[in-house]
């Protein structure tokens, strides 16, 4: 990367980056003040009773805990933004993850050496999805950011594949993930395919109906992304379901709401892919649908302003395994405005980063290891995971069979699975591609 650039997205970023330490690294909230700790975004609602305002809660019984995580539901609603928080706030702090998360019904998979739990998002709705905690092995129990400036000796972080349907790699990336790691410290929660429905359906859509056919390329600019919020395409990609300042657009992303304000992550990382590669596309506008080989970028990482000093590390990182010039990763920064990564830099000052492979004459195996090398970097410049570990190289027999068990094609992200064709798709060599029955049955031990 070059040297100007990297200057320029810093400077660009400065009073919003985190500090880090030399050798053991830890994160400082870029908030020192309490006051400013965001707990919930600007949202308008009805007023939180004077009851419940005044109410002091106490951890000593269960009944008291549950209330707290009550209280923190009701205060998502409310006007008072800076005093909501930091009642919110305050009442997070008393719980451990382990109490926050109890209505998700978490249960520890002995298969697993890890000693990972699998928890349920949605019950039994169309949309319902798995997700995973691994603890670090003295933390189980333990209460989470002690302090008024949340330093992170204990942090949580968030990783997520799968949002949209047609993109292996982060599925296969965040399974291997689960499965297989243990944070040094803290608290890994890991949601391998987020938007089951669209997986299930092979699409990128969360709807996953024929109805989501409109290109957004003839639609008008709304937003500073040049998306427009009521083309059908938008309201049905879960990653433009997290406008700023405003609720969820769709019930699944109020329900992932509800579940990331209870976790209230220190780091995000949000699993994609894209068609072609960002050095060669990096000019062309970021407002037009993925699918399209003219304007879809992978090999990137785009960055919240907090997250940039980290994300050059990852980029750094997996460039080593990349032999083609043209083939590259760069820094992209800022997350679009409404996803879920933006959603959580602007919530809580997560420090959030979107990865995005290549999918372009590229195998998923290869793919899949590109977000492990940079997941894994990511997060041993944190001080999440030992500087020793290293990242398992995917096999193409791994690839393979995954790709069977979910019988997900091999390039999803072909021309020809754009909008207009969303059923049925075909791949490159005119073959249709097959519907999976069940995607998530490799992902559920």
């Amino acid at each position: 990367m070059k040297p100007g650039l990297r200057s320029e997205l810093r400077d660009s970023a400065k009073k919003e980056e985190r500090i880090y330490g030399n050798n053991d690294t830890k994160i400082v909230s870029q908030m020192e003040n309490p006051e400013n700790v965001s707990a919930s975004l600007h949202f308008s609602g009805e007023e939180i009773e004077e009851k419940a305002k005044n109410k002091v809660i106490s951890v000593n019984t269960s009944t008291a805990k549950q209330e707290a995580i009550q209280e923190m539901t009701k205060n998502k609603n409310s006007p008072d933004v800076k005093q909501d928080s930091q009642k919110s706030d305050t009442q997070l702090r008393s719980l451990s993850l382990r109490e926050r998360l109890k209505p998700y019904n978490c249960t520890k998979l002995k298969k697993l050496k890890n000693k990972a739990r699998q928890c349920s998002i949605s019950g039994g709705k169309q949309y319902a999805t798995k997700f995973y905690i691994i603890d670090a092995p003295d933390t189980g129990k333990q209460k989470l950011r002690n302090t008024n400036t949340m330093e992170t000796n204990k942090p949580i972080v968030l990783v997520t594949g799968g949002v949209h349907g047609t993109e292996p790699a982060g599925m296969l990336a965040a399974s291997e993930i689960y499965k297989q790691w243990v944070p040094r410290k803290g608290h890994l929660v890991v949601i391998p395919v987020i938007n089951v429905c669209g997986a299930r359906k092979h699409s990128r859509y969360l709807k996953c109906s024929k109805e989501t056919a409109t290109s957004s390329q003839s639609m008008p600019d709304k937003n500073s992304q040049g998306q427009n919020s009521n083309d059908p395409v938008q309201v049905d990609d879960l990653n433009r379901d997290f406008p700023p300042n405003e609720m969820p657009k769709s019930d699944f992303a109020n329900d992932i709401w509800d579940l990331v304000s209870l976790i209230r992550p220190n780091v995000f990382l949000d699993l994609h892919e894209g068609w072609g590669f960002y050095v060669q596309l990096k000019d062309n506008p970021h407002n037009r649908l993925v699918g399209n080989t003219r304007f879809s970028k992978g090999s990137s990482v785009i960055a919240a302003p907090n997250a940039l000093k980290v994300a050059e590390a990852m980029v750094d990182e997996v460039n080593k395994g990349v032999k083609d010039e043209k083939h590259k990763f760069l820094l992209s920064t800022p997350p679009v405005e409404e996803g879920l990564a933006m959603h959580l830099y602007q919530s809580f000052g997560t420090i959030s980063m979107v990865q995005e492979t290549t999918v372009k004459g590229q195998p998923l195996e290869l793919r899949a290891s590109q977000h492990l090398i940079m997941t894994s970097k990511a997060l041993k410049e944190l001080g999440f995971l030992s500087k020793k570990f290293r990242p398992a190289t995917l096999s193409k027999t791994v690839a393979e069979s995954f790709l069977k068990m979910n019988k997900i094609a091999q390039h999803p992200h072909h021309p020809m699975n754009n909008a207009k064709t969303e059923h049925p798709k075909r791949h490159h060599d005119n073959k249709k591609i097959p519907v999976a029955d069940d995607l998530v049955s490799s992902l559920v031990v």
